[in-house]
């Protein structure tokens, strides 16, 4: 763990062989993952937001978010390292060896928007596997509050942002 850092590296809190033991992602996928993009990620952003105290009070979401507002001659290359970092963290928080279902309002949700879970699951799977490269796939809610699944690629627009671009597709 990176104490000294504003952007900290926590490895996961459980044992990465529990999840492939559940059927999840390998544990060495999961250890190179921490390491190639989630460890560097975290060292690389700290590292530019050294000189930038102003910049390291800001969330990972403002980094993303309010890009337009970075310090240019750095504005990219701290708005990929923080949106490497936000994805990722959002990534190994939700992991879990232990099988757990959605709360009521979310089945519902699903059920009227996609069909059934199973459904949700293959159009996650769809979209994972239609990326080129690096990058995720979210369940997401527009304004209205409307279920949407979306890819990240490995360059993204504002976090937030309802309408798509190249890189990030609603299917």
């Amino acid at each position: 763990i990176m104490l000294d850092a504003h952007y900290p590296f926590y490895p996961t809190p459980f044992d990465t062989s529990d999840l492939s033991s559940a059927g999840g992602p390998s544990a060495l996928a999961l250890q190179s993952h921490q390491q190639a993009w989630l460890s560097d990620a975290a060292k690389s952003l700290n590292q530019l937001l050294n000189s930038q105290k102003k910049l390291q009070g800001w969330t990972l979401a403002q980094l993303i978010y309010y890009h337009d507002q970075l310090p240019s001659g750095i504005a990219a290359d701290i708005w990929h390292q923080a949106q490497i970092l936000y994805s990722h963290q959002l990534y190994f928080s939700s992991l879990s060896a232990a099988q757990q279902q959605p709360c009521q309002e979310l089945k519902v949700a699903v059920a009227r928007q996609f069909g059934s879970l199973e459904d949700l699951k293959q159009r996650i799977q769809a979209g994972a596997n239609a990326l080129t490269g690096s990058g995720f796939c979210y369940l997401t809610t527009n304004r209205r509050g409307k279920l949407r699944v979306i890819q990240q690629g490995p360059v993204v627009s504002r976090l937030g942002n309802a309408v798509p671009n190249d890189h990030q597709r609603g299917l």
